[in-house]
């Protein structure tokens, strides 16, 4: 178990901060260290320059399989997580108050939908001056999140709603703010009105992006 606690941050939609137990300084700074790091981009999607992904058509480090392993172990226990503070958008049939019951009810759920194949994780460098307008993920996505692998200076920003055509949403009250502390995860459940984006940065952010998918949409 990689989850240390976590904390409801918000109900509906829900939002969650997870800390996770810590692991060696050293093993992120290799990462970071290596030539690897080329430009996120998707297929269809716009993104703001200075996202970079780390990517090779090699093997993948071992100090990256470490990472990838460790957060992705914990992506079955997020999911419950979600499903039990939104039982309205996503109805597993839950027995009231028999946990036993409740946690086999869920295997069955996760299992019979292939979810641990849909799972997407990133580790990823913004640098200074990368910005994220407001949006909401694509609607595959189950829940999306951030995990802070160095100590950062800027969140997530989350709103319930769009900012008004032509306003700067930054410039608008957000009502909550993703922490930067180094292994301390943001994620949220996927809805209508889990908007959210990230302000300019001013200095270089270290963090991988995680995605519960309910529908595989990338390739190797």
């Amino acid at each position: 178990m990689v989850i240390e606690s976590y904390k409801i941050l918000k109900t509906d939609p829900a939002i969650i901060e997870v800390y996770f137990k810590t692991f060696s300084d050293h093993i992120v700074d290799q990462i970071y260290a290596e030539d690897k790091f080329v430009p996120l981009s998707f297929t269809n999607l716009i993104l703001e320059a200075g996202r970079y992904q780390y990517i090779t058509k090699d093997e993948y480090s071992d100090n990256w399989q470490f990472v990838y392993k460790y957060i992705t172990s914990a992506y079955k226990d997020i999911t419950k997580i979600f499903l039990e503070l939104d039982r309205k958008r996503y109805p597993v049939m839950w027995d009231e108050g028999n946990k036993k019951t409740n946690d086999q009810l869920f295997d069955a759920w996760y299992t019979l939908n292939n979810l641990d194949k849909q799972q997407y994780f990133s580790i990823c460098r913004d640098t200074k001056g990368f910005q994220q307008g407001q949006h909401l993920d694509n609607r595959l996505t189950l829940w999306a999140g951030i995990v802070n692998l160095k100590d950062n200076h800027t969140g997530t920003c989350h709103w319930l709603e769009k900012a008004p055509f032509g306003q700067d949403a930054f410039r608008i009250p957000h009502y909550f703010q993703a922490s930067g502390k180094r292994m301390v995860g943001t994620f949220w459940i996927n809805t209508e009105c889990t908007w959210h984006g990230v302000r300019p940065i001013e200095e270089d952010r270290y963090i991988a992006l995680c995605n519960q998918m309910l529908v595989g949409t990338w390739t190797e």
